[in-house]
């Protein structure tokens, strides 16, 4: 019997900045537990440039020398190289000082023939539209961005005022409170009191509140803002501009969306609050008892509901507070949900290493997919995927997608020097500069009509001056200076100071 070396899996790395798309912005390491488990399956891994690929030592028959366990998984840790990633790349800034990142193939998320570890992007809250076959459970919003939930099938002819079919569920993040006596099926929504919304997914008749997982599960909520992705229902991805109510502007309205094409990104469902053994959580009502639930992966059905018990899961204080401590010490690391007393379900990355380590992000591969499902590591027959079809290699290929910033551009203007900032000749790049102050006052600055990517290569733009009649290339953002991006309210803006 003879052996070699197959790639089981591979990761790809890619950032819409870059003209090559490969991210090489990031190291990735494997956890302690899984260099010891590469180890012991004969495996190896190798990240170059932008790409995670692992080996695994297979017998004649493409199968695993020493088998895989499939209750294993695979752990490696994102160590961020380049800061500029995060002038570049569309980050939701706001939640980097608390979340991190954490992807797997657990999402199953395909787009194409692309398998993405990131969570599927959510679809568009449409408009109502009175063509439209609509079943209950759906959402659709009117003209003034408030929600309604179907409750009576209707194939057109009922618009959201006819109260036999439709129930109003309130604005874009309002939608009818829990009522604990109330009878809910699956797919209806509530609104928990405090602006978070739960979806249904166990017919219940009161007493269980929304922080019962397994009978809701948290929704968010329906205001898009400059950066946030949606699905447009047919597969293409869509990134905010404009701050927008759902159903107010939908992705046909170019001044609030701009097409991103058929793609899976990272998005805000990727970054997880990374705590460590010690737990300290802040709850929203004081008390002097508090008790916490964890919860695991269901690896039946992909669901983190499965209770764990923990011996110190009870705390009580002499005084009321609401900070509390916990010692999860007993729990590997991994994800997990928590509920502590009646507050909300929170999801959490348990991690020391990751947490000291500094690392911006984690990937978890895990080996318990059938061999049917196509995130699986194994095929039908328990061999490696690598192989030659149609005389090309194919191998087992995830990916992991990073849009690019879009932001307004600034052109400040020190000398008033400058009269327009236009497309080259023959060029025509669809965006426009505003003076301000407008004429006849001298311009302070220039500023973009729309947001503008940020991309590797160029794009150009003249600068029509005051002193001369020949015009000078205006350069473009560099993500490399200190303070060339801030942000006002809900928009970015790239400051581009210029000597004229």
């Amino acid at each position: 019997m003879t052996s070699t070396f197959k790639i089981l899996f591979s990761i790809d790395l890619l950032n819409e900045y870059y003209t090559s798309l490969q991210c090489m912005d990031f190291n990735v390491v494997p956890s302690a537990e899984t260099a010891l488990l590469l180890k012991n399956y004969k495996m190896l891994y190798k990240f170059t440039g932008n790409k995670l690929v692992a080996l695994v030592k297979v017998n004649d028959l493409d199968e695993p020398f020493a088998g895989i366990d499939i209750d294993k998984k695979f752990v490696f840790y994102l160590t961020l190289l380049q800061p500029v990633f995060m002038n570049i790349t569309n980050l939701d800034l706001d939640n980097m000082g608390s979340r991190r990142f954490y992807f797997t193939n657990l999402n199953q998320n395909k787009a194409g023939s692309s398998l993405y570890l990131t969570n599927k992007i959510d679809d568009y809250i449409p408009t109502y539209r009175n063509a439209d076959t609509y079943e209950p459970g759906n959402l659709v919003t009117n003209v003034d961005g408030v929600v309604f939930e179907c409750i009576q099938a209707s194939t057109g002819g009922h618009n959201t005022a006819n109260r036999a079919f439709w129930k109003p569920t309130g604005n874009f993040q309002y939608i009818s409170n829990y009522n604990n006596t109330a009878f809910y099926a699956p797919d209806s929504l509530v609104n928990d009191g405090a602006g978070f919304i739960f979806k249904c997914i166990r017919e219940t008749t009161g007493g269980h509140t929304t922080t019962d997982i397994t009978y809701w599960e948290p929704q968010g909520n329906f205001l898009y803002r400059p950066g946030g992705l949606v699905d447009d229902g047919t597969g293409a991805i869509f990134e905010c501009i404009q701050s927008t109510k759902a159903g107010k502007n939908d992705t046909t309205k170019d001044a609030f969306w701009i097409e991103k094409g058929e793609f899976q990104y990272v998005s805000v469902k990727d970054m997880y609050p990374f705590v460590t053994n010690i737990y300290n959580y802040q709850t929203i009502i004081e008390a002097n008892v508090f008790s916490i639930f964890v919860y695991g992966l269901n690896k039946t059905t992909g669901v983190y509901d499965l209770e764990i018990t923990i011996d110190k899961n009870r705390i009580e204080t002499i005084e009321l507070t609401n900070n509390v401590q916990f010692d999860l010490s007993q729990l590997p690391a991994g994800r997990y949900r928590l509920i502590i007393n009646t507050d909300e379900p929170v999801d959490v990355y348990l991690d020391n290493v990751a947490v000291y380590g500094n690392f911006l992000g984690v990937i978890e591969i895990f080996t318990h997919l059938g061999n049917t499902n196509e995130f699986g590591l194994l095929d039908v027959n328990g061999k490696v995927k690598d192989s030659i079809v149609a005389g090309n290699p194919v191998w087992l290929q995830y990916s992991i997608r990073f849009g690019n910033r879009l932001a307004f551009w600034k052109y400040f203007t020190p000398k008033h020097g400058v009269n327009n900032i236009t497309d080259p000749p023959l060029v025509t790049s669809g965006y426009s500069f505003i003076q301000a102050p407008e004429l006849p006052a001298k311009p302070d600055y220039f500023l973009s009509n729309i947001p503008i990517p940020l991309i590797e290569k160029p794009i150009l733009f003249n600068l029509e001056l005051s002193s001369t009649t020949d015009p000078s290339l205006a350069p473009n953002p560099n993500p490399q200076v200190t303070g060339m991006l801030t942000k006002n309210a809900d928009n970015f803006y790239c400051n581009i100071y210029l000597n004229y």
